[in-house]
């Protein structure tokens, strides 16, 4: 939340500076659409991609920024003997697995780290707090403004817009009210002159052109959502102001120049003196001394606009918006350690394909090294059929009402006069517990949290709580890993074809994902058998 905070400051106070450095030299209603980017900017929570020009490049090296970026996705923090800085991660994926949050830390750093936690966690809270109320008040406020005029209202006779015109006395000024069915509104002194009626009926008909009463409940969006932030407050005073200066210059073109004077006589007659309802989403034509003297001013004497200055303004916002949009650049080997061989070798010793007793006689399929059977880019993803197919089962299928109970599943390959005593390949069964316990212990999920990646090609039982399959060779997935490197508590090995990420955590490690060379991250294969070398039941390789 900070990069959107610091980021829209800044592009708001760019804006303001143009706007006083460039007042009268460009179009107004180009000042108003200034303010679009602002807009944008408190709507869209999240940065644009990342770039070399970003303001967070510079932002992010402050030290209390870096405090409140480490702490940014973790629940809670501890200080290690060894300095780093460890968490429990506040989003669903594996919450039960402390990740490392920031390395060498001194017990100042981290005081500060967990002060910077304590904070984040309270503005949460209150900024909460101060959404609900501010949608409360702006609901109540033009609810209670919508009903009074519907109450007072009564329909101006002569035609004289395509926009329903009503006469109230519950509205101080003329103005356009309503997002699904605006209308205008009227006062009584207006009405009953034939010239300020057509001069206001043609101002509130240009607000509705350029969609004020729709930008205006953005506005309030915008201020709900940033109400601790006055520079916020600021930008929804003065883009009000705005919008009623593109007003007044759109009107004016549209009643021509011959009534320039005339109009303005209309706007000093009709424009209440006192502060605008920002919470409240009708255009009123109220405002402050100041912006009715700068209304006033602007109307008796026509801006002289300087080409120069349109485009400077123009390269301006862009500029601001390429460095306020978008994020830091990402420096992807920051903190990337190489491993050593040692290392290398006890992972590649960790993911042999097969165990070996004291005697170096091999025993069993390696269960880990059947995580390596598929491609996933996350442990959901992780194909099923391949993890299960040379998996230690639980033994073999042995019972005939079991065996039953198998041929009538859709997925039986066998035949319908198939008995037990001549299947030509066992049926191994692997009951859910025992799925459970291999997903948690080596991927921190369950089968509930699967995709169903392969879940096709097994059968289930229900009564069993069990998946089977059926193969008669000794097949196991091999890898050696050529090189690695460590991030944090990230572990990435690499081979020829493939990339294997872990997450270290409790003296051991996650698999986060299995990836072919080349893959975007996220990404999968159906086909990954196919790209895997497996060492068959004659101990020669085979592809």
């Amino acid at each position: 939340m900070i990069k959107w905070i610091v980021t829209s400051s800044i592009l708001i106070a760019v804006i303001i500076a143009l706007r006083y450095f460039l007042r009268g030299k460009i179009s107004l209603q180009l000042q108003y659409a200034l303010w679009g980017l602002v807009l944008l900017r408190l709507l869209i929570p999240y940065s644009i991609g990342s770039s070399g020009f970003s303001v967070m490049n510079t932002v992010q090296k402050v030290p209390v920024v870096q405090d409140f970026e480490s702490v940014r996705d973790v629940g809670n923090i501890w200080h290690t003997e060894s300095g780093t800085v460890e968490g429990y991660p506040s989003y669903e994926l594996m919450p039960e697995t402390p990740v490392t949050v920031a390395e060498n830390k001194t017990e100042a750093e981290f005081t500060r780290m967990e002060k910077a936690l304590a904070f984040r966690k309270a503005f949460i809270q209150i900024w909460l707090c101060g959404v609900a109320f501010l949608v409360i008040a702006f609901a109540a406020s033009n609810v209670r403004f919508s009903s009074r005029l519907r109450r007072s209202r009564k329909p101006l006779e002569a035609k004289v817009s395509a926009l329903p015109v009503y006469i109230s006395n519950e509205t101080d000024t003329p103005c356009l009210f309503g997002l699904l069915h605006p209308a205008i509104y009227l006062t009584q002194d207006a009405a009953e002159n034939a010239t300020i009626l057509r001069h206001t009926v043609e101002h509130e008909t240009t607000h509705f052109r350029h969609g004020d009463n729709f930008w205006s409940v953005l506005r309030i969006v915008c201020l709900v959502l940033h109400w601790y932030n006055p520079l916020v407050w600021w930008a929804a005073f003065l883009s009000r102001d705005d919008a009623e200066l593109a007003c007044d210059e759109a009107t004016i073109r549209r009643i021509g120049e011959a009534e320039r004077a005339e109009y303005g006589r209309t706007l000093i007659r009709m424009t209440c003196q006192k502060r605008a309802a920002l919470m409240l989403s009708a255009t009123t034509m109220t405002g402050g001394e100041r912006i009715i003297k700068e209304r006033i001013t602007l109307i008796a004497k026509k801006p002289k606009l300087l080409i120069s200055a349109v485009i400077a303004v123009v390269l301006v916002a862009f500029a601001t918006a390429c460095c306020t949009f978008t994020g830091p650049k990402m420096i992807y080997n920051v903190g990337v350690v190489p491993l050593t061989a040692e290392e290398m070798e006890q992972y590649n010793k960790t993911f042999e394909p097969l165990l070996y007793d004291e005697q170096g006689n091999s025993v069993s399929v390696n269960p880990i090294s059947q995580f390596l059977s598929s491609y996933y880019g996350r442990p959901e993803d992780i194909n099923l059929a391949e993890l299960l197919r040379y998996f230690p089962s639980d033994g073999d299928v042995t019972e005939k009402t079991e065996f039953e109970a198998l041929k009538d599943s859709e997925n039986w390959p066998f035949g319908v006069d198939m008995t037990l005593d001549g299947m030509p390949v066992p049926i191994h069964k692997f009951s859910a517990s025992t799925v459970n316990e291999a997903l948690k212990e080596y991927m921190g999920i369950s089968q509930d949290d699967l995709s169903r990646v392969g879940m096709d090609e097994l059968i289930y039982l229900k009564d069993y709580d069990a998946y089977y399959n059926f193969t008669s060779d000794a097949g196991f997935a091999y890898f050696t890993y050529t090189s690695g490197e460590r991030q944090g508590d990230i572990v990435r090995l690499f081979c020829e074809t493939a990339a294997l990420t872990l997450r270290i955590q409790d003296g051991g490690f996650l698999i986060v994902s299995h990836q072919r060379i080349g893959d975007a991250p996220g990404e999968s294969s159906d086909q990954a058998q196919d790209d895997i070398t497996l060492l068959g039941s004659n101990g020669k390789n085979a592809p």
